[in-house]
């Protein structure tokens, strides 16, 4: 495990560990990681419901759990059909998410391509479960973290440095494995695996395709469509969608037949004639006269008919966290088709 976290060390940041190497390595990698966890986490279990009978002490293992985790992490993230194996059966999203690069881990990169999914429902199910799964890692590598920092390392991830017992040789050698002339834990390995997770997926949750549930916090389910445009005029685009705009292709394309509550009223389909909005906005902007008169607006839905004009119905929502201390604030952009009440952080759950 302290070698796997020096190869971490090492890395010069053109790639992320293990994810740059042939599926057969991956693969053994995994395997190996996995099998490690099953136990290791028998004893974290143990110890987290104080039944320890303390002959194996947390530090003889905290730090062995935490790297072994944070790598099954990383490497879950290209086990994409989740069946516990790494092979050409998880290429489904090739060409659409590249995870070898790190510099192309965040919402800009990755939603680039999002459009190429169209209607490909295999894609899309594999990107939702992808993007459901990050956040089920990220939380339990946030755990295994806090495990290596509270037992081998002795809560040493502060500015005075890892102080280590002469005899305490698990300790010694995690601090080895930090870089040349750094003490603190927070500039280690397992800093990076928790960025590169991070930021493959917590941060572009927004982006799940049809799932019924408003991932961005404005208020609206599921409004965008894969197209390109930022339909909903709230600066991202084609974050919570139902898909590509093909009407033969796509079942969900008519907000009033999707199944969904897109405008958040309680009420969908035959039940809300106002959900068609969605579509005929959309719709409208495409024709031959709004492009001529506007064509910065096509495919935009946020504009509204005031009988004199069009109007732009967006607006601003301050949210307040009450949950953390002092209370965070974030602004969510929303507009007039999203009609019921805002809900939590646009990038909390």
């Amino acid at each position: 495990m302290f070698q796997l976290m020096q190869s971490f060390q090492k890395n010069d940041g053109k790639s992320i560990p293990f994810l740059s190497e042939p599926d057969s390595i991956k693969d053994k990698i995994y395997v190996a990681n996995r099998g490690i966890n099953e136990y290791l986490s028998l004893l974290a279990g143990r110890d987290a419901r104080k039944l320890s009978d303390g002959v194996i002490p947390t530090g003889r293992y905290s730090a062995d759990y935490a790297l072994a985790s944070a790598i099954e992490a990383i490497l879950s993230i290209a086990d994409f059909n989740g069946d516990g194996r790494i092979n050409a059966k998880d290429n489904v999203l090739s060409g659409i998410i590249d995870f070898t690069d790190p510099t192309k881990l965040n919402p800009d990169s990755i939603m680039a391509n999002i459009a190429a999914l169209k209607n490909d429902t295999a894609k899309i199910a594999a990107l939702n479960n992808l993007l459901d799964k990050s956040e089920e890692l990220l939380a339990k590598s946030d755990k295994a973290i806090e495990l290596f920092l509270n037992g081998a390392l002795g809560k040493s991830d502060t500015a005075g440095g890892v102080k280590c017992d002469s005899l305490d040789t698990n300790c010694l050698k995690a601090k080895a494995a930090l870089p040349a002339g750094q003490e603190k834990v927070g500039d280690s390995a397992i800093g990076q695996v928790k960025k590169f997770i991070q930021d493959a997926g917590s941060q572009v949750i927004i982006y799940k395709v049809f799932d019924k549930i408003d991932n961005d916090g404005d208020g609206c389910t599921d409004e965008e469509l894969l197209d390109g445009i930022d339909n909903d005029g709230d600066g991202k685009t084609d974050e919570d969608s139902r898909g590509a705009p093909d009407t033969a292709g796509n079942v969900n394309y008519r907000a009033d037949k999707d199944a969904a509550d897109n405008d958040g009223d309680g009420k969908s389909d035959a039940q809300d004639t106002d959900e068609a909005q969605f579509h005929t906005r959309y719709e409208a902007s495409f024709t031959a006269l709004q492009l001529v008169l506007h064509p910065e607006r096509k495919g935009e839905i946020f504009w509204a008919d005031s009988g004199s004009g069009l109007v732009d119905t967006r607006r601003q929502v301050i949210l307040v966290d009450s949950s953390v201390s002092p209370p965070g604030k974030d602004t969510v952009g929303t507009f007039d088709l999203c009609k019921g009440p805002v809900k939590g952080f646009k990038k909390g759950k």
